[in-house]
């Protein structure tokens, strides 16, 4: 026993089942994109859709709401960047941070991505009703405050 699960009953547990999830959803999602013949990872497309969402946010506000380590955030807007997808420019009260913005190839680009992941979204829920996926949001949040 291990942490008091049978090691043949790990991929039973709670984390194990999400963890499972969200790698799986990270793979579909990129060969959804390279399907589309969208040339963008995961990564990119939530930094992507957070600057869409909440434009003008500083690198380390980014990758906090995108759940990355600052190393890792600066090297998807590296790329972003070099590709013409994203701006960075310093911020007027604090000359020490920068700001990030979509360019235009950005935002025209984010809106070739969305439809692809509504549909993954949308195939990921099916067969589920709205009363279950309440529930399962719920439950998840839930699970979130548990590790804070």
């Amino acid at each position: 026993m291990h942490n008091g699960l049978n090691p043949d009953e790990m991929d039973k547990s709670v984390g194990f089942k999400v963890v499972k999830l969200a790698l799986r959803m990270k793979q579909e999602l990129r060969r959804a994109f390279l399907a589309a013949g969208l040339d963008v990872t995961p990564e990119q497309w939530a930094v992507m859709n957070k600057l869409y969402l909440a434009e003008g946010l500083s690198q380390s506000e980014l990758a906090d709401q995108v759940c990355k380590d600052r190393p890792t955030i600066t090297r998807i807007l590296d790329t972003l960047e070099r590709r013409g997808l994203v701006v960075r420019g310093r911020d007027h009260t604090d000359r020490r941070r920068y700001r990030v913005h979509l360019t235009m190839t950005g935002s025209e680009m984010r809106g070739k991505l969305y439809p692809v992941t509504k549909g993954l979204g949308d195939k990921l829920i099916s067969g589920l009703d709205a009363e279950e996926i309440a529930r399962f949001k719920a439950s998840l949040e839930i699970l979130l405050k548990n590790l804070e």
